[in-house]
């Protein structure tokens, strides 16, 4: 079985653009993202790309801006050159989790990324974005802050 295909599709939130149904379902069942982070992702224009399989089927979302939260640059100890992209939140809907969606969705999002990509990951995932490439900069509590440096 080969790689599955996906479309990616790019949306810059603000406050008035509607946000697909699937993408507010998984917001509902998720236990990482809410929807009053996602109003506060609207306000703040961010990116949302979102992925669908070959049948139009919903697949996942991520939410990215350019620059990290201040309280990042406070937990760190790691010197980040030049710009980074900041991943919000990365979600596979849950029917396919598990068939390597994931990683044909952020290899996506890398190549769309001209900066190196910061995130937060929490402790069950940390494996899978060390995968993706993606280094251990700093741990917090049961996360740790990974960078992907795309540009070396």
């Amino acid at each position: 079985m080969g790689e599955p295909e996906l479309q990616l599709s790019e949306i810059l939130l603000s406050p008035e653009k509607e946000i697909p149904q699937a993408v507010l379902d998984t917001i509902d069942n998720s236990f990482v993202f809410s929807l009053e982070e996602l109003n506060h992702a609207k306000r703040r224009k961010k990116t949302m790309y979102i992925s669908s399989n070959k049948k139009g089927e919903f697949i996942g979302y991520c939410i990215t801006s350019v620059g990290f939260p201040f309280e990042v640059a406070e937990e760190i100890e790691y010197d980040i050159e030049g710009k980074v992209v900041w991943i919000d939140v990365f979600e596979i809907a849950v029917p396919h989790q598990g068939y390597n969606y994931g990683r044909v969705f952020v290899e996506q999002i890398k190549s769309r990324c001209s900066y190196d990509i910061l995130l937060l990951s929490i402790e069950d995932s940390i494996c899978f974005w060390q995968q993706m490439d993606f280094k251990v900069i700093s741990y917090s509590g049961e996360m740790a802050y990974m960078i992907y440096e795309g540009q070396i």
